[in-house]
Order: structure tokens, then sequence, then C-alpha cells
């Protein structure tokens, strides 16, 4: 799909704040408003913006995020499903990946007692399954913004937190 300059601006500011009204993207990207809310609707409309994203500083909210990566041996369908299935309810997010590792997971927890009997308990389910993994508390996150919407080699990154 071709998107023009106006729309790739557009984008680029939503990118670096959804929550900013028409207004504002308007002065920033030199359109009107009614504009502005046109293409954004527009965008919806042929499935560049499929939703908007809240991004959540789950320090602040007292919560500690661990990103644990994940490898198993002997993962056929229905175990992966199994595992993805008991994962989902209890985690922030669980993606399979390939290459050294078969899943990537974040886990939110308050303390890292609470972290330690989640996974002690995932452990324990799946531990035929799980061959290597590593777990790591994430004590900042980063949210790299995408430049090459402006045709702009640098991105930009900006602290989650």
């Amino acid at each position: 799909m071709n998107l023009d300059l106006k729309d790739r601006k557009i984008l680029y500011q939503l990118d670096l704040d959804a929550r900013q009204s028409y207004t504002e993207i308007a002065k920033k990207v030199r359109l009107s408003k009614e504009v502005v809310q046109y293409r954004v609707k527009k965008l919806e409309e042929r499935g560049i913006i499929q939703y908007f994203m809240t991004v959540i500083d789950s320090n602040r909210l007292g919560y500690l995020l661990f990103r644990c990566f994940i490898k198993c041996q002997n993962l056929d369908a229905n175990k992966e499903r199994e595992i993805v299935e008991w994962l989902t309810p209890r985690v922030g997010w669980v993606v399979n990946i390939r290459g050294r590792w078969d899943f990537n997971v974040a886990i939110w927890t308050r303390d890292i007692h609470e972290f330690m009997a989640f996974w002690n308990a995932f452990y324990t389910k799946f531990s035929n399954t799980i061959l290597e993994y590593t777990c790591n508390p994430i004590p900042k996150m980063w949210l790299y913004r995408r430049g090459w919407l402006l045709h702009n080699d640098k991105d930009t990154k900006r602290d989650a937190s």
C-alpha cells in the first residue's frame, strides 16, 4: 500500500503518542483537524491502523516484569498448544518463536516469591518438555519508534516507564 507523506506523518505522530488529540496532531503535521480525522478514519478502513494499544508501566502499579525464554525438546503441535493454553491466562503474553528458543514469555508478578511460585508450577508441569530456559527481570522497558515512516534511518527510543 502506498502512503503519502501526510499519512506517514500522521502515523508517526500516533506512534509517538496515540492519545494526542486530532488538533495536536494537526498542528504538528500542518494539516487541519478535519483532514487528520478523515485520514485516520481512512487508515483504519484500509486496515493500516488496526487498533490502538495501551502501554502500561507495570512498575508504577507495583509489578515486576520477568521475561523468560524457553527451549523445548520433543515439541509437537499438541504439546505446544498445551503449553500455550496453560500459560495464556497466567501471563502478560506468550509468543512462539523460532531459532534458539521456542517461547518468549512475559510474566508480571508482585514480587520475586510470586514469580518463583509461578515458575515452579510451570516447570513441574512441563519439566519433561523443557530443555533449557532463562528468566530475567526487566527493570525498564524501551519503546522504539518507527523512523522509517518518515524515511529517517534513525529510529528514536523513549522510556516507557
